[in-house]
């Protein structure tokens, strides 16, 4: 596939946030970004265009809450097809031949037992849809975002594989610890997530720049394929 072979020997550039530039254009606090889109879909595309002019070369969609179990907090839970196909197409005409697309994934809010009450069944099932829905979609790839649990990291990855044939990137959350609030090292999150032999594996959000770039190091004494790092700017204040 194309996306992979210029991956695998190239440093691409993928955008920055899409909940915090929403923000900015009344996206409420506590909203999903992905009714805001539903009502706003210009509002969507303007982000993506304004990361394709600052040189992105992969656009995540605005689809991280976008699971069954996510959106049925807002009443939307049998819109994930829709949703995704919304933000695929929107990502899509953004980019033009400019960018690929990334699929967002992100956890599903509650933890796995013995951290939470998520039943291990549906979640795989969440996950597995939404994963379809976006290939279905015309992503070019899967970027699993954000995971605190690495056991929910890898049940991600587990259904995302089984579910969809094109490449896939899982990132986990570290914070200034180093660690993941449930505990897992980049050493250790290199090794689990890599068993599973994804595409890629990274980290996003939980740190800044400097962080990130031991954390990353880190992770390759373990992973000898592609690695993606997105990291926070700063706290948002």
């Amino acid at each position: 596939m194309e996306f992979e072979k210029i991956a695998k020997s190239n440093v691409l550039i993928m955008d920055g946030a899409m909940g915090t530039m929403l923000i900015a254009e009344g996206l409420r606090t506590g909203e999903s970004p992905e009714a805001f889109m539903l009502e706003h879909p210009e509002t969507v595309q303007k982000v993506h265009s304004d990361y394709v002019a600052a040189g992105a070369q992969i656009l995540t969609t605005n689809t991280f809450g976008a699971s069954r179990t996510r959106l049925a907090e807002f009443g939307l839970g049998d819109k994930v097809d829709q949703i995704c196909a919304l933000a695929v197409g929107l990502a899509k005409k953004a980019a033009g031949e400019k960018a690929f697309i990334a699929g967002s994934i992100g956890p599903l809010g509650v933890f796995l037992p013995p951290f939470g009450e998520m039943n291990i069944d549906e979640a795989y099932d969440a996950f597995s849809e939404q994963a379809r829905a976006l290939e279905s979609a015309g992503a070019d790839l899967l970027v699993i975002e954000t995971m605190t649990d690495l056991r929910e990291a890898q049940l991600a990855l587990r259904a995302a594989k089984s579910a969809v044939r094109i490449p896939i990137i899982a990132h986990l959350a570290f914070n200034e610890a180093d660690r993941t609030v449930t505990g897992t090292s980049p050493d250790v999150g290199a090794v689990a997530l890599g068993s599973t032999r994804p595409f890629g594996i990274g980290t996003n959000c939980g740190g800044k720049p400097e962080e990130m770039v031991e954390n990353i190091r880190r992770m390759r004494r373990y992973w000898d394929g592609p690695l993606s790092a997105e990291p926070n700017a700063g706290v948002p204040t």
